[in-house]
């Protein structure tokens, strides 16, 4: 298909041991981020929906988190770049050659 949705999962453990809210064991976690994009092509995406976990490895039992924390705690923005904004700059892009070949040159 040439356009459509896909999701996306990603895991990143986390470098230490905390206890966990819902067994209240002090276990590993790893964030869990999944996210849906829009694409066009597979090449031009937009992301239309995402959401962010801790996740306990012994009982598996999941916390909600922000975007921000989620960043925070990995050091960088889970969504990729591409993902976030290819489509909105291939408009920008497209605009951007209509308003120049409108430019007369004399």
């Amino acid at each position: 298909m040439f356009f459509g949705i896909k999701l996306i999962s990603k895991e990143y453990p986390l470098d230490y041991s905390k206890v966990c809210q819902i067994c209240g064991y002090n276990s590993s976690h790893f964030i869990k981020v999944n996210y849906i994009y829009f694409h066009f092509g597979f090449m031009l995406r937009f992301v239309i929906s995402s959401e962010f976990f801790i996740l306990c490895n012994t009982c598996t039992g999941e916390e909600e988190i922000d975007l921000k924390l989620a960043k925070e705690i990995i050091g960088k923005n889970p969504i990729s770049f591409y993902d976030k904004y290819s489509l909105a700059i291939a408009i920008l892009i497209i605009a951007s050659i209509g308003k120049l070949s409108e430019l007369k040159i004399t």
